[in-house]
């Protein structure tokens, strides 16, 4: 699932045909495909492949309205992005995850979903760093870990989202 929130500013349309026509638009919409093995080719934190659980991103967009003579637009004036990943525990000897936290070590996510035209959805991070990670018990015994942290590098690359 994706969600989003947008700010924007009122325009009218200037004809009836620059007018959205919501029934068309929405019957293109490709029916979604369940986040499992088989629809999910691969998953890998710092280069190990994970059994992931969940993951949330937040832009962390500063995003606000300017009124002024002259003047009336939405402003992004900052940003921080920051996101948690849970996913099932490896050993120590696959990844020490808490000793990665500490020495600050950064690697990337990969995440691709679908493998059919129209339904293919990658998710590219190329600099994450754990921060603090945090365990918890999954369904009942499965040990889980969570909290990792999206870093900003220079520029605003710090994922990549790309729909096929």
């Amino acid at each position: 699932m994706l969600s989003f929130a947008f700010s924007g500013l009122f325009t009218t349309a200037d004809t009836d045909a620059a007018a959205l026509d919501v029934e068309t638009t929405l019957a293109s919409f490709v029916d979604s495909i369940e986040v499992n093995k088989a629809n999910t080719g691969t998953c890998t934190v710092m280069g190990q492949a994970v059994e992931l659980e969940n993951i949330q991103i937040d832009l962390g967009n500063k995003v606000t309205f300017r009124d002024r003579p002259n003047a009336a637009y939405i402003a992004l004036t900052d940003r921080e992005v920051t996101g948690t990943l849970s996913f099932a525990a490896t050993t120590i000897a696959a990844t020490a995850w808490v000793q990665t936290a500490k020495t600050g070590t950064t690697g990337a996510l990969a995440i691709q979903h679908g493998s059919t035209e129209g339904n293919i959805v990658k998710l590219d991070a190329p600099v994450l760093q754990l921060e603090q990670p945090s365990y918890s018990d999954g369904d009942g015994g499965r040990l889980m870990t969570s909290s990792i942290g999206l870093k900003r590098t220079a520029g605003d690359d710090e994922f990549k989202l790309t729909v096929q």
